[in-house]
């Protein structure tokens, strides 16, 4: 498969592709399937289902009921869910509605009736977590991801766990989990209420106690801002794009991908493998490392007295203008006296 409008942009060390169509999309990542890389995908807005907020309806009304009215009124919901308070753990008269994305499900936004009761019909505002880390370069998010994985100290890997793992290894964040359980149940105890952390490079504990009666114990997560650490990323790098673009063009002609230089299923299996391959490899070339520009400061006077204790111990006719100058640094400290003593007897 040749991909001739497929645009690519790197963040770090990862390649992000853009395709132009719904073919190419779903086309690509049977590619990369079949050159066994690993890849996140992002779904596009179209395969994303829609999710709605019913408002109106009495908290009695089971799911099941309310879902044959909306199949009544000629939509297609694949879940409805009674939403629960958070601090109460009581139902709330207010359900969440998903359902495919399609022409005639969009119309759920213009329905104002269900079952003789008005209703108000409110976008679900929930944001799931790859939106939340987008916001911005450095974030923390916590909170009960319920999502259970050995990596963290849970009895069993669920699915939901094993997403979350490779997406966090995939964008290089890092997870901070208690040693303890934060979750109880009936002879169960996992730990779900967890934090994901990028690009903040603070030292920090995180610890549960049993201060609450719920049956989620309170996680505390605790930075040392005060020293802060400097932690390289492997991923700094600056690519020059017009030297990128130059290489690109010279490594890669679409000429070599037209059909008529493909003779047989060999030639394909070699354009695929060669075509990724060139990319990444003209990306790595055209690219480097952004050094540390951190820099230790060191005071006028300081330096002043290193340069004199480096000229004492070549040549000692320096030993009265050194001694002077810790005397006038040290006459306005505390115990000045006992510290000029030992200084003198060195």
């Amino acid at each position: 498969m040749i991909y001739s409008n497929l645009r690519t942009k790197t963040t770090g060390e990862f390649l992000k592709l853009y395709t132009n169509n719904h073919e190419e999309y779903h086309s690509l990542q049977e590619t990369i399937k079949q050159l066994h890389y690993q890849f996140y995908v992002i779904k596009p807005k179209n395969d994303r289902p829609i999710k709605v907020v019913i408002k109106g309806l009495p908290k009695s009304p089971h799911v099941d009921e309310i879902k044959s009215d909306f199949e009544e009124q000629g939509f297609e919901p694949e879940r409805v869910v009674q939403l629960i308070g958070r601090k109460t753990k009581k139902p709330h008269p207010v359900y969440m509605i998903s359902l495919p994305r399609n022409i005639t499900n969009l119309k759920i936004f213009d329905l104002k009736t269900l079952g003789y009761l008005s209703i108000r019909v409110e976008p679900y505002e929930g944001r799931d977590l790859e939106n939340l880390i987008q916001t911005s370069s450095d974030c923390i998010v916590i909170g009960d991801l319920n999502a259970t994985h050995s990596a963290w100290n849970c009895t069993h890997n669920s699915t939901r766990g094993n997403k979350l793992l490779d997406f966090t290894n995939l964008l290089n964040l890092n997870i901070a989990y208690p040693n303890s359980p934060t979750r109880f149940g009936h002879g169960t105890a996992n730990t779900i209420d967890i934090a994901i952390i990028r690009n903040f490079y603070y030292p920090f504990n995180i610890f549960t106690t049993l201060d609450l009666s719920s049956d989620h114990n309170p996680v505390y997560l605790n930075f040392k801002l005060k020293t802060p650490i400097y932690s390289k990323n492997p991923r700094d790098i600056y690519t020059c794009w017009s030297e990128y673009t130059n290489n690109l063009n010279k490594n890669l002609s679409l000429f070599d991908y037209h059909p008529n230089n493909i003779q047989n299923s060999t030639d394909i299996d070699n354009k695929i493998k060669n075509f990724p391959s060139t990319i990444l490899a003209t990306h790595s070339r055209t690219s480097r490392p952004i050094g540390n520009q951190h820099r230790s400061y060191t005071p006028p006077h300081i330096q002043h007295r290193n340069r004199l204790r480096k000229q004492y111990h070549r040549s000692p006719a320096h030993k009265t203008e050194l001694n002077s100058l810790l005397k006038i640094r040290l006459n306005n400290t505390p115990s000045s006296r006992g510290i000029i003593a030992y200084l003198h007897t060195r």
